[in-house]
This record gives C-alpha cells, sequence and structure tokens, in this order.
C-alpha cells in the first residue's frame, strides 16, 4: 500500500490486526496494535474490541482486560460487544464473579440488553446450575 501511496487508516489496520489474530500471530497483532499510536493512528472502539477478542481467543484474559480497563483512560467509550467479549472471556475461564460485575456495570451504564447479553446469561447460569 505505501507504493502506491496509499496510507492505510484505522478500518484497514483493525482488519489485519484482526486477521493476524484469527491466524495466531499474536505478536505480530500486538506489534501492529502497539505501532498504531507511533503512526499517529488512534485506536478506536471497534479496534479495541478486536485486540480483547484476540486476547480472550488465546486464553489471555487477564491481557484482554488490562486493554478493556484502560479503554476509558484512553477517552474510548466501551460499547455492548466490549462487555460481552470480556463477560464471555471470563466465563469460558471459570470466573463467573467477575463476569457478573461487568453485567451489573452493562446495566448500570444504561446499555441494552440484547441478544447477545441474554444468551450470555442463560449461558452462566446454566453453567452455575451443572456445577
Amino acid at each position: 500500500m505505501q507504493e502506491s501511496r496509499l496510507e492505510p487508516d484505522i478500518v484497514v489496520y483493525t482488519i489485519v490486526i484482526g486477521g493476524f489474530f484469527s491466524v495466531g500471530m499474536l505478536k505480530v497483532s500486538v506489534g501492529l496494535f502497539s505501532s498504531l499510536f507511533i503512526k499517529g493512528l488512534f485506536p478506536n472502539v471497534w479496534t479495541y474490541n478486536v485486540v480483547i477478542n484476540g486476547f480472550c481467543n488465546r486464553d489471555l484474559v487477564a491481557e484482554a482486560y488490562k486493554l478493556f480497563s484502560k479503554m476509558e483512560e484512553k477517552g474510548i467509550k466501551r460499547n455492548v460487544l466490549s462487555y460481552s467479549t470480556m463477560i464471555q472471556g471470563f466465563l469460558h475461564h471459570g470466573d463467573s464473579v467477575r463476569a457478573v460485575q461487568l453485567l451489573q456495570e452493562i446495566v448500570n451504564q444504561g446499555f441494552f440488553v440484547d441478544k447477545t447479553i441474554v444468551n450470555i446469561l442463560v449461558d452462566m447460569l446454566s453453567h452455575e446450575i451443572i456445577s
């Protein structure tokens, strides 16, 4: 792209970062995400969501939560996808306490509880009943 003098924007970088995560190239994904700031690009909520999801899918829930926590201090307002991704990550790793805390936060933030959140709740309750 640089040979043709087209500069990729944050949307292109977000797609590329997600692609690297999906093929297991964690270091490349994280490196590319980190380099955005150096390039003068600022990740948006979708970029953060892609990286958080990538971390959760690689069993790096602690790293995902660190990034999730930094969103607001960076001026990025979390959306329902941000929350649902983290909640699913916590549930997948057996941390229902933190998942419930985030569910409460969603309600307190005034988000609409959509089908995804309801499915998460059902999944969480079914695991609690079985356990």
